[in-house]
C-alpha cells in the first residue's frame, strides 16, 4: 500500500506561508537542525509537512496550470480559519462555494502557494 509521506514547500517567504498553515491549524513550529537550515515542521497524522525558503520566483503559476499542486486541507470552522490565514497575510482566491463533499475556499499564501480549505458537510449544516 502507498501513503503520503510528506508534503514540503519551497517558499521566498517561508515564514509567511508558515504562518498561514498555523493559522489553517497545521502546528507547524520554527526548526534549526545541525545543518543550520532554518524551516517549520509538523506531523499531520503520517505526514510530514515542511516549510523552507526558496528562491523567489517571477510569477506564481496559475491555480490549474501544468506543474501546479495544492494541498487542501479539512477544517472545523471554515470562514473563521480563512479570516485567520488572511490576517497571517493570505488572499482568497476563491470564494465560499458548496462541493459535494461540504464547502470550500481557497487561498492563496505570501509567496504564491495556494492552499484548499475545506469543511465537510459545512453547507448542509448551515443551510
Amino acid at each position: 500500500m502507498t501513503s503520503l509521506a510528506s508534503l514540503v514547500f519551497f517558499s521566498d517567504d517561508a515564514a509567511g506561508l508558515a504562518g498561514v498553515l498555523r493559522a489553517l491549524g497545521i502546528d507547524l513550529e520554527h526548526e534549526v537542525h545541525d545543518d543550520q537550515v532554518e524551516h517549520w515542521a509538523a506531523e499531520v497524522g503520517d505526514v510530514h509537512v515542511a516549510v523552507y525558503a526558496g528562491e523567489s520566483i517571477a510569477e506564481a503559476p496559475d491555480l490549474r496550470a501544468g506543474g501546479s499542486t495544492f494541498p487542501g486541507v479539512y477544517v472545523t470552522g471554515l470562514e473563521t480559519l480563512v479570516e485567520d490565514a488572511v490576517a497571517a497575510g493570505a488572499s482568497v482566491v476563491t470564494g465560499h462555494e458548496q462541493r459535494p463533499w461540504g464547502c470550500r475556499m481557497i487561498v492563496r499564501a505570501p509567496g504564491g502557494h495556494v492552499i484548499e480549505v475545506n469543511e465537510r458537510d459545512h453547507c448542509r449544516a448551515a443551510g
